[in-house]
């Protein structure tokens, strides 16, 4: 018996041995060939064409030409628009004082004179000019304005809602209008008739405001229209600039509004070395400004100066003016912009996808199952990658030559072993 039991525990160990080495050949067998066939793998992109932007961002300080209307008036009727522009001889407002109203009458006074001028102004704009066949495009901006409102309150973006509310607001009375008729009229006659009414119950000293000149005029002011005022640029040093971005705004407490006599603004910018550096030789050439705190406002302006202060490279300045009054009037002074720089339109590859073939610079591109090589001329360079030529940019300059060029939807190999022109992949 113990015979037996020794020789079967002798082939046991014997079988565990061979199944323990047919398990490692099977493992090495294994290895080989996943190594052999991730030696064959690579990694691609698609060549797309993209515009690699640089900016350089800075903050600049609005000045414009105004003149503020002060006055000790208990109300105001506004005749014209906030911000609209008044021709010369033409009625902008109404100034009531020694009213003998309290406070709280003055406001409620003010604040139903401010809430039929609205509503008559919009319902003016809707039978200024639309018509029936208006109707189809008035539709399709209310659903716009629409869905773009919504989408601000469901995104947390009241203010951008608040601009969205309005025109929203507008195409709705512009759809009224159109559909209205007659019954629009009236009503547009009724508000005059209501406003009319609660002007002559005001009582007190009215004095009817005229304009003797032409004018954009804004019914409030932020109390730096003397301290930014296109006057001061005259002879403005960096010192000077500095010290009137520390000045604090005067009250308001008395204007009733300004007068913007000219539609050219300035942007005074404060930079340093570097960026003296990089715009004093642009001086009379427009440049792209965004301006951050805006929804998406681009203006191109007018870089009009670049000043430096000779013991003091860091003391510089620069100075854009824009006639694009519109966009800015009811910006806060101080803006942070960017500025672009430097624009290129190409192919954007990762600096490893880069190689060097018979002193030629391209990229290997996978065309079926073959490695190809194709050339680059490099324009710019960013983060880890570089931005060639188009095609049609590179045939432009090099029409004869004998590499093809990179072309869009080329799968360029990004990453891979032993690359060459004219390898097979199994």
């Amino acid at each position: 018996m113990k015979k037996r039991e020794g020789v079967r525990v002798y082939k046991q160990t014997v079988v565990n041995a061979v199944i323990l080495a047919v398990i490692i050949a099977l493992f090495l067998y294994l290895a080989i060939q996943l190594t052999s066939g991730f030696s064959l793998q690579v990694s691609t992109q698609r060549t797309q064409k993209i515009t690699d932007s640089k900016y350089v961002h800075l903050e600049g300080y609005i000045f414009r030409n105004d003149e503020v209307l002060a006055s000790d008036a208990d109300v105001v009727y506004y005749a014209v628009g906030d911000g609209e522009k008044v021709g010369v001889d033409q009625l902008y407002a109404e100034i009531f004082t020694q009213t003998g109203l309290s406070k709280d009458a003055m406001a409620d006074k003010q604040s139903k004179i401010n809430d039929l001028s609205k509503r008559i102004s919009l319902l003016q704009g809707g039978l200024g000019g639309n018509t029936l066949s208006d109707l189809g495009s008035v539709k399709d901006e209310i659903y716009r304005n629409y869905y773009a409102y919504v989408d601000s309150i469901l995104n947390g973006d009241f203010s951008q809602a608040d601009k969205v509310g309005d025109r929203l607001l507008s195409s709705m009375v512009d759809y009224s209008a159109i559909t209205g008729g007659d019954a629009t009229k009236d009503k547009l006659s009724s508000l005059k008739s209501q406003r009319d009414q609660l002007l002559d119950s005001i009582g007190g000293t009215r004095r009817t405001l005229t304009s003797d000149r032409s004018f954009t005029f804004f019914h409030s002011a932020d109390g730096y229209e003397n301290i930014f005022h296109t006057s001061k640029l005259e002879g403005l040093t960096r010192k000077g600039l500095d010290e009137l971005i520390s000045q604090e705004p005067v009250s308001a407490s008395r204007t009733v509004g300004k007068m913007t006599y000219t539609s050219k603004w300035h942007l005074a910018i404060p930079i340093d070395e570097a960026s003296y550096e990089t715009f004093k030789g642009k001086v009379g050439s427009t440049l792209s400004v965004s301006f951050s705190d805006t929804d998406g406002l681009v203006l191109d302006m007018l870089l009009e100066r670049v000043y430096a202060d000779e013991e003091d490279p860091d003391s510089a300045y620069m100075l854009l003016s824009s006639f694009d009054l519109a966009h800015v009037a009811f910006l806060n002074r101080a803006q942070n912009v960017s500025i672009l720089l430097s624009e290129l339109t190409g192919y954007k590859i990762p600096e490893d996808a880069i190689h060097t073939k018979d002193g030629q610079e391209g990229v290997y591109v996978l065309v079926g199952n073959v490695i190809e090589f194709r050339r680059v001329t490099k324009i710019g360079q960013g983060d880890g990658y570089f931005i060639v030529n188009t095609f049609e940019a590179d045939a432009l300059e090099d029409p004869t030559s004998e590499i093809p060029y990179l072309n869009i939807n080329d799968m360029i190999v990004t990453s891979g072993n032993d690359l060459y022109d004219g390898k097979q992949l199994d």
